[in-house]
């Protein structure tokens, strides 16, 4: 199938897609695919946390997106991140103009707002989460503490009227400390390691509820 140019990905979609199946051809073996969910923009990349496993080298292939009955295919180069999981960055291979405007779909990279209660072993504290990471798989938020990669952390969440319960597990740590609400901490990057699938369905409506876009208008 015929690969979709930057314009024709405009056409289709007039904002980036919250979250959203796709799937990766195997770049080695094209009728292998691996599913997972991503947010879907046009700024200039997106982590994705994926099963692949390929050589830990830059490369090129297809994100296959599948809507309506419809399959999109785009062009995309996968460049692998130091992690302690199987972490590749998917960057879409689209005029640099284009990538440029989706820009405005970003917050703030210091600007936290919410919320978060998370219990590590018997103690309690607080950590506050952002908008601009927002997705069905993970999160930015400001941990006042140092996490290692892969530590576990309960989490309970108020979420607008409703309560969101689960474990995240932390992918990676700003190396520099930083201010927030006049306490110094790190900006965090972590997974739903383990979430229900009622409190997953909870977690994407509000993901959706609370797009940069949405809190604009």
């Amino acid at each position: 199938m015929k690969l979709m140019p930057a314009d024709a990905w405009l056409q289709t979609y007039d904002r980036p897609l919250l979250n959203s199946r796709v799937a990766i051809a195997d770049p080695a073996n094209p009728d292998q695919e691996w599913a997972f969910y991503l947010r879907l923009r046009l700024t200039d990349s997106d982590l994705a946390t994926t099963p692949l496993t390929l050589s830990p080298v830059a490369m090129t292939t297809t994100l296959i997106v599948r809507d309506a009955g419809v399959v999109l295919r785009y062009p995309v180069v996968l460049e692998p991140l130091t992690a302690p999981i199987a972490a590749w960055r998917i960057r879409y291979q689209g005029e640099p103009d284009r990538q440029e405007a989706r820009r405005e779909w970003r917050n703030d990279q210091d600007r936290f707002t919410g919320w978060l209660r998370t219990f590590e072993t018997e103690a309690t504290e607080w950590i506050a989460t952002t908008s601009y990471d927002f997705s069905p798989s993970a999160l930015r938020f400001f941990a006042p503490w140092s996490l290692a990669p892969d530590t576990l952390v309960v989490t309970r969440w108020q979420l607008d009227n409703d309560r969101i319960e689960g474990t995240l597990r932390v992918i990676r740590q700003e190396p520099a400390p930083l201010w927030w609400n006049k306490q110094q901490g790190y900006a965090t990057v972590g997974e739903w390691a383990h979430l229900t699938e009622p409190m997953r369905y909870r977690w994407r409506t509000y993901c959706w509820r609370h797009q940069p876009d949405k809190a604009r208008s």
